[in-house]
């Protein structure tokens, strides 16, 4: 699912990237993850005798994201975009075999090969 930073600077994107990765749980892999929804369904659906019922005054643990299986960035032209996914890269925040990716050029150049490309296609 797409995140919009909301940074107006680059200098706001370190800590932003730092919330980000601080909300998955980059451990589980997706059979465990799979397992653990199991689980909590189940104890959340209990039996119907109300043994497995928690009352509304206890709170449950904050569970943590899975973790996404890819990064893509876009950024407007670019620049940001490379930046970030250098900073991204270099800031093991990350499992090193987590792809991140960046849009070349940004959206701006990509919509201009799209229309390039239709043009072609047209003639």
């Amino acid at each position: 699912s797409a995140v919009d930073p909301r940074t107006r600077h680059f200098s706001e994107f370190p800590e932003y990237l730092e919330r980000l990765a601080g909300e998955y749980d980059w451990s589980r892999r997706d059979q465990e993850q799979q397992q653990d929804d199991d689980e909590m369904k189940v104890q959340n659906d209990g039996d119907g005798d109300g043994s497995n019922e928690m009352s509304r005054n206890e709170q449950q643990p904050i569970k943590k994201k899975a973790p996404p299986t890819a990064i893509a960035m876009f950024c407007t032209g670019g620049i940001r975009c490379e930046k970030a996914t250098s900073y991204a890269l270099q800031s093991n925040l990350f499992p090193q075999n987590l792809p991140i990716y960046h849009l070349e050029g940004g959206i701006l150049s990509y919509l201009d090969d799209v229309a390039k490309r239709e043009k072609q296609e047209e003639e």
